[in-house]
């Protein structure tokens, strides 16, 4: 933790501004040849990355619409209920796990850091925990259909089994962590 650089709070805002938020965690502290990209939506974050980066996305259902690019790699997978597959036809020794706006949804979140520790070198995972800077409660949190109810602590405690996190960022309410292993 004492390596660990802390970003100034990153004033994007809206659904790009997070991904632009991980774009820059993933280029600067970890430069990975391909990301998988846990919970990716529409893919949206693979518009925002070099061409050079190979890109894997995985979701509850996997959905395109005019934003994914074509030839997007998406597997379908329910995260609480599976383990995603990796293929070896898609890694490569300096791979990046992404878990950009997913953990919140989970009931799982331990089940899914250790899987991403234990098959990525490196991570970069957001987190809106329990007590961010604008905590909310519990009641609040059920009522945005999130199911996960972390504390930064506990999020961190679960991420160093496997990592350093070897910088922070906050966007909006969630903090990114950029990892490595040591």
């Amino acid at each position: 933790m004492s390596n660990e650089k802390e970003f100034p709070t990153l004033i994007r805002s809206g659904y790009k501004g997070r991904h632009l938020a991980v774009r820059e965690a993933i280029l600067t502290e970890i430069k990975p040849l391909a990301v998988f990209d846990f919970g990716c939506e529409t893919a949206r974050l693979r518009t925002i990355l070099p061409e050079s980066i190979s890109y894997v996305g995985y979701d509850i259902k996997v959905r395109q619409d005019e934003h994914t690019p074509a030839g997007t790699v998406a597997y379908q997978c329910n995260f609480d209920k599976e383990t995603p597959r990796i293929y070896k036809k898609h890694r490569s020794e300096r791979d990046c796990a992404v878990a950009c706006g997913l953990l919140e949804w989970l009931h799982g979140v331990p089940s899914l850091i250790n899987f991403v520790g234990v098959n990525f070198a490196s991570a970069v995972i957001t987190y809106f925990p329990l007590d961010s800077p604008q905590p909310h409660s519990v009641n609040w949190r059920s009522k945005q259909g999130y199911v996960s109810h972390h504390t930064s602590k506990e999020i961190r405690a679960l991420i160093e089994v496997h990592y350093e996190i070897v910088a922070t960022r906050e966007w909006n309410q969630q903090t990114i962590f950029s990892c490595r292993r040591g």
